[in-house]
């Protein structure tokens, strides 16, 4: 018996009218190739504010915290020359939270903050963020194993809640290191208060170190902000 064959109709106006959903991007970046805190804005889109600081206790590093044009990252030494700490120094190399605790009292963070123009709204999917750990040398001197730790929060619970983390171990050694680089990634999707933004946002990059004997020769960086999201 030979079968027909059938064209089953499909209602394709109704199909095209149907809205998509806005495509997460790219929206802001801080790669750190200049100066940032000379820039009027580290983002080229038009429809966001992006603003970069310090806290405190990286404030007053002076020359020992701050911007590196020769590598184009933000960086912070565990300790200045004279022996004033510069980083906080943690009990434990695995962000422990009372770990974490204890550094936010010390202030020692990089803090960026995103707002959108006064009729926008903006939705965070993802924040990734580039930290590094590098072992200077001077004179032979040594340098004892240290690990060089990060965590992130934000205003949206008053840095109530870490939102990611990371950590990087380097061996003892006299000699300088090339820069360790690991990548921090945050899904921000499944938390509503990063949703329809209409207001500043600010994130912390809070930084500290694990060791035995901290020196002036231990370096934290941070690197290539980058946040993902739509504008509506």
């Amino acid at each position: 018996m030979k079968l027909s064959h059938f064209l089953i109709p499909v209602a394709l106006p109704f199909l095209l009218s149907v809205p998509l959903a806005a495509q997460s991007v790219e929206i802001a970046q801080i790669d750190f190739q200049s100066d940032p805190f000379q820039s009027s804005s580290s983002t080229s889109n038009q429809d966001l504010t992006l603003k970069l600081n310090y806290g405190p206790s990286l404030v007053s590093a002076g020359a020992d915290a701050g911007w590196s044009q020769s590598s184009g990252t933000l960086f912070a030494r565990a300790m200045q020359l004279s022996g004033e700490p510069i980083l906080a120094l943690g009990k434990s190399s695995k962000n422990l939270p009372e770990d974490e605790d204890r550094v936010i009292e010390t202030a020692s963070f990089i803090e960026f903050s995103l707002a959108p123009k006064e009729d926008q709204r903006i939705s965070l999917d993802e924040l990734r963020v580039r930290i590094g750990s590098q072992r200077l040398a001077q004179n032979e001197k040594r340098t004892e194993s240290f690990t060089t730790q990060f965590f992130i929060r934000s205003s949206v619970d008053d840095y109530q809640n870490t939102l990611g983390a990371g950590r990087i171990y380097l061996g003892a050694a006299s000699s300088a290191s090339n820069t360790h680089w690991e990548e921090i990634e945050v899904d921000l999707r499944s938390d509503p208060s990063f949703e329809n933004i209409s207001k500043e946002v600010q994130f912390r990059i809070y930084i500290y170190l694990t060791t035995s004997e901290p020196n002036w020769l231990q370096v934290a960086r941070v690197d290539d902000i980058v946040l993902t999201g739509t504008i509506h």
